[in-house]
This record gives C-alpha cells, structure tokens and sequence, in this order.
C-alpha cells in the first residue's frame, strides 16, 4: 500500500481457534477490529482520546467480510488499511489481512459515521480529522479499487 499508514502486526491467540483447529471467523473481525481499526482511528485522531477531547466517537454502519484462508494459532500476520471514501459524516475504508507468508487470508470493508455523544447521531468531523482524511485519500486514491469492495453477497449462479 503506498500511502501514509502503517501495517499493523498480530499473532493469533488460543482462544481465537476454534473446533477445526482454525482462526475462528468471529476472532477474524476481533483481529480487523482491534488490530486494524483501532489502530486506524488512533492514526486519524478518533481513537480513544478523540471522545474526551470533542464528546464524538466513530461508530461502525455495515462490515463486510471474506474470508479466503486459514490462520492457525501462533501464525503471526498483518492487517493493512485503506481509505475508499469519505465525506463530512462517514468513512469507508477497507482492510486486509496477510499471514507471515504474504497471502491474503481475509479481507473487511467497513462503512463508518462520527456520531455526537450527546445527541446521538451523525455528526461533521472536526476540521483537523477531515484534513487527515483527505491527505490520505489523496495517497489512497490512485490505487485501484478491489473487485471485492462494494459487491452484494449472493449465490452466484
């Protein structure tokens, strides 16, 4: 990914594996989450810090998720994140995970709002966040979009 932000690292934990002897798919959405979209909002100034400083947080709208590989416990791997979209109110950006040999084990579109905790509902980012947001979507941009982003889920026949 050629842009501003970072890959981020996780190891797959115990009780992330499951009766197959595999990640989980639930724990798959714990990783994207914690170790991606976490991180992702710490890097745009929405993480934790951002409900004490303006009383907004960023609340999720609609995942979506594919899952293409397994992860075994122990397998280390990483999560990156790019921006598709955005405008005042939302985000969309996606995720991907890779294992330690590079493959794409999975991958997670989100959709996200800046939500006013006192009221409720959506609000505008404050104007630094939104100069954060085009910066990196001005990196993001150029990159072609994935065939996987926005698609409807069906059996293909």
């Amino acid at each position: 990914m050629t842009a501003p932000v970072p890959e981020w690292p996780f190891t797959v934990r115990p009780e992330w594996i499951d009766y197959n002897g595999h990640m989980n798919m639930g724990y798959y959405v714990v990783a994207f989450d914690v170790m991606g979209t976490d991180q992702f909002f710490e890097w745009l100034g929405v993480g934790e810090s951002y409900i004490a400083r303006y009383r907004m947080s960023v609340f999720t709208l609609s995942s979506n998720n594919d899952y293409l590989g397994e992860m075994f416990e122990g397998a280390s791997g990483t999560i990156s994140t790019r921006l598709l979209d955005w405008d005042a109110k939302r985000i969309h950006f996606m995720h991907e995970m890779f294992n330690d040999a590079g493959s794409q084990v999975a991958t997670n579109e989100l959709l996200s709002m800046n939500v006013d905790l006192e009221s409720r509902s959506g609000a505008p980012f404050p104007t630094d966040v939104q100069g954060r947001l085009a910066v990196l979507m001005d990196a993001h941009d150029a990159a072609p979009r994935p065939d996987w982003v926005g698609r409807v889920m069906g059996i293909r026949r």
